[in-house]
């Protein structure tokens, strides 16, 4: 059972709206880069947990904080031998473990360890359990690697790494561990740790931008090119994507409000965000309809309720 489902990181999502619309600094391309690497290698195991047969809660994407300490859990699986912490990586390419614990890339490239990155994990949450006095759980940390291009040489036995080829066998074998149903103490920790989960501001991270500064137009969704509007509907000179001119109008609008929550949704600012693809009166009907207006005459803006 999924409790806590995975989403799109909300960072991410503004990253790719921006990202077609201004110039990423060297910092902010490799953000980017390693965002959609990481949600992709997590998704890709999301597929993997789908496999599981027997009585469990899964939580991902957990931000937790015990004793002043921020941490990250990418999933964690709840069943009744205990507690899995899984930390996803997405690596793609040769790397080994020198004979002091340090990981390098083939070109001696050094890396953050990311065992110790599940450790610190599990230690922190150990802590969180004490704090909610369920300290009776047995807890098991891995670093699992999704990406079916990875390669680690020089790997000590015993480590808790689950490296790509090995996954079906551990799944297989989890899932032929005799397991019984979850008891309701399961399910008050799943909802002690629901309660708990900390969603940080996603804007702090993102590069500095300014709406008069933003290129203008509808951005196709499929390749994140400009498209270019004929009469109803918007095509994508890259790749072909074609999409009805409302459609496109609409997610131009939520576009706008994720970008800019203080502004107010007015019909002047989304024909300059669209960059006058469409006529203002055409948007104003649109606003009209899919969205809840407020105020009359030259103060009059639009709440969009909706969500990409």
């Amino acid at each position: 059972m999924i409790m806590k489902p995975r989403k799109l990181p909300k960072e991410l999502l503004l990253l790719r709206m921006l990202k077609p619309r201004m110039l990423f600094s060297e910092e902010h391309t490799l953000q980017y880069e390693n965002m959609e690497k990481g949600y992709e290698g997590e998704v890709i195991f999301d597929s993997w947990l789908k496999n599981i047969t027997f009585d469990s809660i899964i939580l991902n994407d957990l931000l937790l904080k015990v004793n002043q300490s921020e941490f990250q859990i990418d999933s964690l699986l709840i069943y009744s031998k205990g507690i899995i912490i899984f930390e996803v990586k997405n690596y793609r390419g040769d790397f080994y473990i020198d004979q002091n614990g340090k990981w390098f890339t083939i070109s001696n490239k050094d890396i953050q360890n990311p065992i110790l990155q599940v450790q610190r994990a599990e230690t922190l949450f150990k802590q969180l359990l004490r704090q909610y006095r369920s300290p009776h759980f047995q807890l098991k940390p891995f670093v699992i690697f999704t990406n079916q291009e990875f390669t680690l040489f020089q790997t000590p036995l015993n480590l808790p790494l689950i490296l790509p080829n090995q996954i079906n066998h551990f799944m297989y074998k989890l899932n032929n561990t005799s397991t019984s149903n979850l008891t309701q103490q399961y399910y008050d920790l799943a909802n002690k740790l629901l309660a708990s989960h900390i969603e940080k501001s996603p804007y702090s991270r993102l590069p500095k931008y300014e709406f008069d500064h933003l290129d203008k137009g509808v951005v196709c969704p499929q390749c994140q090119s400009f498209m270019s509007a004929q009469q109803h509907k918007f095509t994508c000179d890259s790749c072909g994507f074609i999409e009805p001119k409302s459609i496109g109008i609409i997610r131009s609008i939520n576009e706008f409000q994720l970008l800019f929550p203080d502004k107010k949704i007015k019909s002047k600012d989304i024909y300059d965000w669209i960059g006058h693809v469409a006529g203002r009166k055409t948007i104003r009907q649109l606003l009209i309809k899919n969205c809840n207006r407020v105020g009359y005459g030259a103060g009059t803006f639009f709440v969009y309720e909706g969500t990409l």
